[in-house]
């Protein structure tokens, strides 16, 4: 693949994500937009998935990894639908950029597919197994 096909749609991943995760924020452009976010920490952390995936692009694996943790933050913290979320953008990143036979691609589906169960365990354990997974 070219080099700037892979850049184009890195970019709209990109676009993708800071519209379906934050609901159309953008990267802070002034200081004074800087100062209002810092006044938010999830604001903060979801403003740094977004640029570590403007700049790494999603073919790194650091890019899913950070999107995949930020959704286990978000489990342990009881808000399963914005884990949910973030970890189908970031299996999807994985199924559209990597070689299923790759180590890395087995790895992390491994790793996600341990994420899941254990969050459906959660959720039997405290009784919100009507919860849409």
């Amino acid at each position: 693949m070219p080099h700037s096909v892979c850049l184009s749609i890195s970019f709209c991943l990109y676009l993708c994500l800071s519209v379906c995760l934050l609901g159309n924020a953008r990267e802070p452009r002034s200081t004074g937009e800087l100062a209002e976010l810092v006044l938010e920490p999830d604001a903060v952390r979801m403003n740094a998935l977004i640029i570590r995936e403007r700049i790494l692009g999603a073919l790194h694996p650091d890019t899913a990894y950070y999107v995949r943790y930020r959704g286990a933050v978000y489990a342990d913290s009881g808000d399963f639908a914005r884990c949910i979320v973030l970890w189908t953008h970031a299996v999807d990143m994985q199924r559209t950029y990597l070689d299923p036979l790759s180590v890395a691609t087995q790895v992390q589906s491994l790793m996600v597919s341990q994420s899941v169960l254990l969050l459906a365990h959660k959720l039997r354990a405290t009784g919100l197994s009507s919860v849409s997974v």
